[in-house]
């Protein structure tokens, strides 16, 4: 009994879902962060493997099916394949693979290979689909980004599209904790899942000394801004953070309305970021 050929097969008949899987999830603040277990992760290319294995078929059969025509490339060929995947490991199916890929081998690779591309193909539009429309605040396990980016950037069930997040910041400094705040711009994550940075548009910081700090003006007035355009902060020296949205007002006309969000779902489909306010 040949183990070789039915272990091949299933490798290949995994890789669609693994070129699947692994383009969905490919971000810089991907879920692949959470710990994903090996196991768990083959369990995924196996589960999207096998819709995208049944258009295979598909695609081997076609046109022979079409045009009526019932050849050793087409279903003999095939249900061999299937035999011997599904563990019937008998000669008649061995020979009768090994015949019908020998001979039609350019055939079969062909339109493998386009099974993967149309894989690839899938899974983006697939993201870009969920993530213009927001089902993955919805829908939890078709989430493509770090759980970070998710409550950083507002990307929360219920909450505006158009919401920009600003944050306060409680930082570790030589001369004591330093308080800064800005409109969250972007943020890196480590090979852990932690803040490694973040980076401030428009920062401002509070007062240094109590007597900036007990001036009789308005809180408000206190904040000193930060020359620059960005304002980088080491994500190892913060010690809290606290985050505020801000969300601009809707247009009168429910044709704005309505024209605005046409406009964000685009955006979001092109380009996969949060729409700017």
């Amino acid at each position: 009994m040949n183990l070789a050929l039915p272990a091949i097969l299933v490798i290949l008949a995994i890789l669609p879902g693994a070129v699947f899987v692994n383009t969905y999830l490919r971000s810089p603040f991907s879920k692949r962060y959470s710990g994903l277990s090996p196991l768990a992760e083959l369990g995924q290319f196996i589960i999207f493997a096998i819709p995208l294995d049944m258009l295979g078929l598909v695609l081997c059969q076609f046109p022979y099916e079409l045009l009526g025509l019932r050849t050793a490339v087409g279903s003999r060929g095939l249900e061999a394949l299937l035999t011997m995947v599904m563990g019937a490991n008998n000669q008649e199916a061995t020979t009768l693979v090994k015949s019908a890929f020998s001979d039609h081998w350019f055939h079969y690779g062909i339109r493998y290979i386009g099974l993967l591309v149309l894989s690839w193909a899938i899974a983006h539009f697939a993201r870009r689909t969920v993530w213009a429309l927001r089902i993955d605040t919805y829908v939890s396990v078709l989430k493509v980004r770090h759980e970070w980016f998710y409550r950083l950037m507002g990307r929360q069930r219920g909450r505006s599209r158009f919401a920009t997040p600003m944050v306060d910041l409680m930082v570790e400094h030589p001369d004591g904790s330093r308080m800064y705040r800005g409109f969250l711009d972007e943020f890196e994550l480590d090979s852990a899942g932690c803040i490694r940075e973040i980076a401030l548009a428009a920062a401002q910081r509070w007062p240094r000394n109590e007597e900036e700090q007990k001036a009789d003006v308005p809180n408000e007035r206190k904040w000193k801004p930060i020359p620059g355009n960005n304002f980088v902060i080491a994500g190892k020296t913060i010690y809290s953070i606290n985050i505020r949205f801000i969300v601009p007002p809707d247009p009168k006309t429910r044709r704005a309305r309505l024209w605005r969000w046409c406009r964000a779902v685009g955006h979001a489909f092109i380009n996969e970021d949060q729409i700017p306010s």
